[in-house]
Order: C-alpha cells, then structure tokens, then sequence
C-alpha cells in the first residue's frame, strides 16, 4: 500500500497535526493515495531508531489508524534507503495521540541488490464476531 511519508520537525507538530476535510480533498485526494503516515525520527535505544507516528486515512471518512504494519514497513523501507548497505532496527510508537498506543518493531536488512524488511508487534483483541450461513 503506497502512502504518503511526512517528515515533522518535532514532537509538537506530530500531536498538533490534524486533519481537515476540505484541505484533504484538495491536496491529497487528487493523488490517489489518501493515506498519510506523519513521522518524527527520534532517538537511539541501543541499536533500534525510535520513531513516533501517525496515520491518517479517509477509509470511512478522515480517521486515524493506532497501528500500522504496512505503513511502518513502507516508512522503514524509506529510511533504510537513507541508509545504506547493512542491517537496521527501529521501533515505531504509534496511536498515543488517540489513547490506543502501539508498537511496532522493524528489521531491515539491505544488501546491494535487495531489500528484507521485517515487521513485529503484538495485538489485542478489540473485537469479535460470527458469521452464521444458511444451510
């Protein structure tokens, strides 16, 4: 899933950010991806980048997302670019601004001619359902 990687200067603005229908429809709809993971690179905790985030999507009107696999390894893959040749881990803290923290763990492993990306976390259960068929 393609998204739109928003580097902010600092903590401040990534809990400002907010976003607003009008703007969305003028500026980030006409792409095409109506995602945006905003992103502060943070300190180093051993080997592993901290990194605090935001994804913002209009899935079901403008909304926010507390974890996000797919937009962490697209974030990462991009660092990682930055980077270069070698093996690289972050953990993304994501969902705060909303009450429902995450976090995401990230191994990226890049050689000349490739790119490994790896993403963990753990989950909880908010939900749950059955489906019942006729017959």
């Amino acid at each position: 899933m393609p998204y739109h990687l928003v580097e902010l200067d600092s903590l401040e603005a990534l809990e400002r950010a907010r976003p607003s229908p009008s703007a969305w429809t003028e500026w980030v709809s006409p792409s095409g991806q109506d995602q945006i993971y905003l992103y502060v690179a943070g300190n180093q905790a051993d080997a592993t980048e901290i990194v605090r985030a935001r994804m913002l999507s209009t899935q079901g009107g403008v909304r926010e997302d507390p974890a996000t696999g797919s937009a962490a390894a697209a974030l990462t893959g991009h660092l990682a670019q930055k980077k270069g040749v070698g093996r690289w881990h972050w953990r993304i803290e994501q969902g705060i601004e909303m009450g429902r923290p995450s976090r995401i763990l990230a191994e990226v492993e890049r050689t000349e001619d490739d790119l490994a990306i790896r993403i963990a976390g753990q989950a909880v259960i908010v939900g749950r359902g059955t489906l019942h068929l006729p017959g």
